[in-house]
Protein backbone atom coordinates (compact mmCIF):
# COMPACT_ATOMS: atom_id res chain seq x y z
CA UNK A 1 0.00 0.00 0.00
CA UNK A 2 0.87 3.70 -0.67
CA UNK A 3 0.27 6.72 1.52
CA UNK A 4 0.25 9.92 0.89
CA UNK A 5 1.62 11.39 4.61
CA UNK A 6 4.27 13.11 6.21
CA UNK A 7 7.72 11.56 7.49
CA UNK A 8 8.59 13.22 10.94
CA UNK A 9 12.10 12.67 12.37
CA UNK A 10 12.03 13.45 16.63
CA UNK A 11 13.92 13.39 19.32
CA UNK A 12 14.31 9.16 19.53
CA UNK A 13 11.26 8.47 17.37
CA UNK A 14 10.69 8.01 13.76
CA UNK A 15 6.69 8.34 12.69
CA UNK A 16 4.88 8.43 9.52
CA UNK A 17 1.48 10.16 9.81
CA UNK A 18 -1.52 10.88 7.52
CA UNK A 19 -4.31 12.73 7.09
CA UNK A 20 -7.06 11.70 9.71
CA UNK A 21 -10.67 11.55 9.43
CA UNK A 22 -13.23 13.89 11.45
CA UNK A 23 -11.97 14.91 14.80
CA UNK A 24 -8.46 12.40 14.01
CA UNK A 25 -6.46 15.33 12.23
CA UNK A 26 -3.85 12.83 11.89
CA UNK A 27 -3.24 9.28 11.97
CA UNK A 28 0.19 7.94 13.02
CA UNK A 29 0.37 4.65 10.31
CA UNK A 30 4.38 3.77 11.48
CA UNK A 31 6.03 4.69 14.57
CA UNK A 32 9.70 3.33 15.53
CA UNK A 33 12.50 4.29 17.79
CA UNK A 34 15.08 5.54 15.80
CA UNK A 35 17.36 3.06 17.87
CA UNK A 36 15.78 0.45 16.08
CA UNK A 37 17.00 1.64 12.38
CA UNK A 38 20.12 0.03 11.29
CA UNK A 39 20.62 1.93 8.17
CA UNK A 40 19.29 3.45 4.98
CA UNK A 41 19.41 3.98 1.38
CA UNK A 42 17.97 5.85 -0.97
CA UNK A 43 16.72 5.24 -4.60
CA UNK A 44 13.90 3.35 -6.29
CA UNK A 45 11.50 2.10 -3.61
CA UNK A 46 9.51 0.54 -6.56
CA UNK A 47 8.83 0.66 -10.23
CA UNK A 48 8.09 4.11 -10.27
CA UNK A 49 8.90 5.87 -7.17
CA UNK A 50 12.07 7.19 -5.53
CA UNK A 51 12.99 7.27 -2.04
CA UNK A 52 14.49 5.86 0.98
CA UNK A 53 14.51 2.37 2.44
CA UNK A 54 15.39 1.89 6.40
CA UNK A 55 16.36 -1.49 7.68
CA UNK A 56 15.75 -2.30 11.05
CA UNK A 57 18.01 -4.07 13.05
CA UNK A 58 15.47 -7.28 12.75
CA UNK A 59 16.19 -6.77 9.15
CA UNK A 60 12.32 -5.49 8.63
CA UNK A 61 12.13 -2.73 6.02
CA UNK A 62 10.72 0.37 6.07
CA UNK A 63 10.44 2.35 2.43
CA UNK A 64 8.97 5.68 1.94
CA UNK A 65 8.69 7.94 -1.35
CA UNK A 66 9.94 11.01 -1.86
CA UNK A 67 11.59 12.94 -4.93
CA UNK A 68 13.69 15.53 -2.48
CA UNK A 69 15.31 13.18 0.28
CA UNK A 70 18.37 12.38 -1.50
CA UNK A 71 18.24 16.59 -1.71
CA UNK A 72 18.33 16.25 2.70
CA UNK A 73 20.45 13.06 3.22
CA UNK A 74 22.68 15.81 5.31
CA UNK A 75 19.73 16.67 7.45
CA UNK A 76 17.89 13.34 8.28
CA UNK A 77 22.05 12.24 8.92
CA UNK A 78 21.32 15.33 11.81
CA UNK A 79 18.06 13.95 12.62
CA UNK A 80 19.02 10.91 13.20
CA UNK A 81 21.85 11.76 15.31
CA UNK A 82 24.04 10.01 12.92
CA UNK A 83 26.58 12.50 12.51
Amino acid sequence: DIYNGLLVICDDKLIFVKRGSGKKRVETLIERDISEISTYTMGRVDDYHEGITFTLNNKEELQFSSKSIKNEEEALNRALKWS
